[in-house]
């Protein structure tokens, strides 16, 4: 089966889940990629009845399940360089973090959601960022708030910036901040098997999980 976690395969995926319709020379130009790629990925969705063909164009028809396909290419534990326990609350620990990282999973989701709060802080950084952030951390153990670390795989094509609450909180550049688009953000959470907290943002996204085919 064709790996859809890999870097080009990815971009594909994410690109149909935000454009919902399209045809294969509109991924090939918009991604400039391969058309034998776009082949490969396509007839595979097709096979799984994520997507289906019109006379005209390609239409996703089951969002979820699309992500499900993904997911099971992914296991975002597997890519976790580090978890650092800190009696440092939340946004405390947040200002510490390099400006540089990119957040993810459940903060990423409180970005995109109102609703949904943890006391995690996820991100995707490199080894050295760990280690520093490791040291920074040493001399205040506790448990009051988790970072986790995680290694950029697939590569991250687009980020969204800003996140206004936590500039009230005294964060520095909030607004600057990086933060996994909602569709990543989704398939992230699936892949670390916390799919059940996206489901509001997945509503909002394509309105029904599976779409009238």
């Amino acid at each position: 089966m064709i790996d859809l976690a890999s870097n080009k395969k990815f971009l594909i995926v994410e690109y149909i889940l935000e454009k919902k319709v399209f045809t294969q020379y509109q991924v090939k130009k918009d991604l400039k990629t391969g058309m034998s790629v776009v082949n490969g990925a396509v007839a595979l969705l097709l096979e799984k009845g994520v997507i289906k063909k019109t006379e005209k164009n390609y239409v996703l028809t089951d969002p979820e399940g699309l992500i499900g396909l993904i997911a099971f290419f992914r296991n975002m534990e597997k890519q976790k360089i580090a978890e650092i326990s800190t009696s440092l609350e939340k946004i405390e620990a947040i200002k510490i973090v390099p400006a540089h990282v990119v957040f993810c999973l459940e903060t990423a989701l409180e970005k995109y959601s109102n609703y949904y709060k943890s006391n995690r802080v996820s991100f995707y950084a490199d080894e050295k960022t760990s280690k520093e952030l490791e040291k920074k951390l040493a001399y205040k153990p506790g448990n009051a708030t988790i970072i986790d670390v995680y290694k950029e795989k697939p590569v991250i094509s687009k980020t969204e910036e800003g996140m206004g609450n936590w500039k009230k909180l005294g964060v520095k550049n909030a607004q600057k901040l990086k933060f996994t688009t909602a569709i990543r953000t989704i398939i992230d959470l699936y892949s670390a098997k916390k799919g059940n907290a996206a489901e509001k943002l997945v509503e909002y996204l394509w309105g029904k999980k599976k779409l009238p085919a």
